[in-house]
């Protein structure tokens, strides 16, 4: 009997290592080992999946790598952004996963894609960006150092504008609010909004945030609430591509978008748009986000290659976010009266947008 006390001690012993074991595997993956660090054998095809093509994946810089990397290959895979995360939630436990991804923010690392599923490049990626306070979120560790900053900012179609004799110059918020009624009353439509799109809403969303609140995502939603009779008949029916056309086809006077945009639409217009921002609680605020983070797939079959060409593009690109860098890429009239700040909406209130908008809409999906 005493024996056999001992051997079942023994045994419940071994079960309650073996949990410990796993559990601390699953919340503390290991970085990558000696054994990672042999040669990816050639040729290797790196698959990447990004929600949007991104310079940094297009440019002369990866051009010179694969130069100088011969038998390797990239192949660049797009998902839509309302699907992106769900399919790579799926993709992640498979064998047959990307090697490198795109994430928009280090927060949605623990929303939607599990750590233990990534590789933490903290001891790989030496960044000046690891001591700044917008990207300090306890898994960031797991993604390569940005390659940059993106703006939002305000379209504004000059000629509808000059027929109604409108002068815009960085308005308060009410007086945009009246500025879309003077629009509406002439027969315009205001505000283009694609609310079927997580990136349309992200975008105008942003930009609707007092700086001085505790809860930027209630008065966002509040100053949203105030524009909804000013977005164009069944919003949210339109996506992001409508939204866009809508506007570069003089449909609309007004469309909230990002800076990396201005190109695109510019192109497509028959008239030159403007930007804006808006004051609120009389600053000029500038809400901003990082850009070209990636993070590696801990089932990579070529981590080394993978981690190689992550650092050639942060390498490539990083460069040190200043108040002049954000300030020359918005055309402002005075700057001292701006103030710069990281884009809110990747907090818990955040996910509750879609929903929000939704309600406000009065739309079921």
């Amino acid at each position: 009997m005493h024996k056999t006390s001992r051997l079942e001690f023994i045994i419940i012993a071994i079960i309650f290592i073996l949990i410990f074991l796993v559990t601390w595997t699953y919340f503390f993956p290991a970085p990558l080992s000696d054994a990672d660090y042999i040669k990816d054998s050639t040729p290797v095809t790196l698959r990447v999946v990004s929600y949007s093509l991104n310079n940094e994946l297009q440019g002369l810089q990866i051009e010179n790598f694969l130069e100088d990397n011969p038998g390797t290959k990239l192949k660049i895979e797009t998902y839509p952004m309302e699907l992106y995360y769900n399919l790579l939630t799926s993709e992640l436990v498979n064998s047959n996963c990307p090697d490198i991804i795109m994430i928009e923010h280090p927060a949605v690392i623990d929303n939607l894609i599990p750590s233990n599923d990534l590789i933490s490049l903290n001891n790989h990626m030496i960044s000046s960006y690891q001591i700044n306070d917008d990207l300090m979120h306890e898994n960031s560790h797991y993604l390569s150092p940005p390659t940059g900053i993106n703006s939002y900012v305000i379209y504004c179609n000059k000629d509808i504008l000059s027929s109604l004799s409108i002068n815009l110059d960085n308005p308060t918020f009410e007086e945009f609010v009246q500025i879309c009624k003077k629009v509406k009353s002439s027969g315009f439509t205001p505000i283009a909004l694609g609310a079927r799109s997580w990136l349309c809403i992200r975008n105008i969303a942003v930009q609707l945030a007092s700086i001085f609140t505790q809860d930027p995502w209630q008065s966002a939603m509040n100053n949203l609430s105030s524009l909804k009779p000013y977005f164009q008949e069944d919003a949210y029916l339109n996506d992001y591509h409508d939204a866009q056309v809508a506007f570069t086809q003089g449909n609309a006077c007004f469309y909230f978008g990002m800076e990396n945009e201005k190109e695109k639409i510019t192109s497509a217009c028959n008239f030159t748009p403007l930007t804006i921002n808006l004051i609120i609680d009389g600053k000029c605020t500038i809400w901003y986000d990082y850009t070209g983070m990636y993070a590696l797939s801990m089932k990579s079959k070529n981590k080394l290659t993978a981690l190689n060409l992550l650092k050639h593009i942060t390498n490539k690109n990083e460069h040190k976010i200043t108040q002049d860098y954000l300030s020359s890429i918005v055309d402002l009239n005075n700057n001292e009266n701006c103030c710069y700040k990281c884009n809110w909406m990747y907090n818990d209130n955040g996910k509750n947008i879609k929903m929000y908008i939704e309600n406000l809409m009065n739309y079921t999906p």
